[in-house]
């Protein structure tokens, strides 16, 4: 086999690897627009860069037919790609979308890592390894709770999307949701064109790296459509 040919073969086969997980990534994980609320692209692009690209990269540097010690020399590069595959992966699964949370009048995304459902009264909605972001429906904690909660989040603690006590099944609270959302003949800014506006709310979904609009059926308390436009855009 020719310097050439081996580091293609070796490319072919890293970008086979990389594609299969990146739509783990991009189809479940951080299914659109979550990718894009989270910012995961920075990450992809460093792993892409040693998986797909540094590997064959080194391939076709060290590779010589009948070299002495090439078997070792490859399994290095097999290996230095893995662990930067798994090490990539760890950070990305740990710091992906678990819940969409609409609380008050928007929708939080919440990471995986940012809370634990065994403190939340539906354990069950607890996300899976192949699941996509869940919603929640957050409540508002009453009297001394409240307060505390309020004066926590006031000096940068954790308000109540992310608190699982708070956290309640979506389904069943979509009034709450109609109620805290606004409608979308009332935006002050441009989303682009929307059909049937008078059955149309929308409300804010804070990211970690970007806030987006949610389209909201007035009518059911579901989510129709993302745009990626800021609500507070003056």
């Amino acid at each position: 086999m020719t310097r050439v040919r081996a580091a293609l073969t070796h490319f072919g086969i890293s970008v086979i690897v990389f594609a299969l997980f990146l739509s783990l990534v991009f189809l479940v994980w951080y299914a659109w627009p979550f990718n894009v609320t989270q910012g995961i692209a920075d990450i992809v692009y460093i792993m892409a860069g040693v998986d797909v690209v540094l590997g064959p990269l080194l391939t076709l540097i060290i590779f010589k037919a009948g070299k002495k010690g090439l078997k070792f020399d490859l399994s290095m590069i097999a290996l230095l790609q893995v662990a930067a595959l798994v090490y990539g992966a760890m950070v990305i699964y740990k710091e992906r979308p678990a819940y969409v949370v609409f609380n008050v009048d928007r929708y939080s995304v919440v990471g995986v890592s940012e809370v634990d459902m065994a403190e939340s009264p539906i354990p069950e909605q607890a996300i899976g390894i192949f699941e996509k972001p869940k919603f929640i429906f957050a409540i508002l904690p009453e009297g001394d709770d409240g307060l505390e909660v309020a004066m926590n989040a006031a000096n940068g603690g954790k308000d109540i999307d992310r608190l699982p006590k708070y956290y309640r099944d979506y389904d069943s609270n979509k009034l709450g949701v109609i109620r805290g959302t606004k409608p979308a003949k009332s935006m002050s800014f441009n989303a682009g064109p929307i059909d049937m506006i008078e059955h149309i709310n929308y409300a804010p979904v804070v990211g970690k790296k970007r806030t987006i609009v949610a389209l909201v059926d007035n009518r059911t308390g579901e989510v129709i459509e993302y745009r990626l436009v800021d609500p507070w855009q003056k």
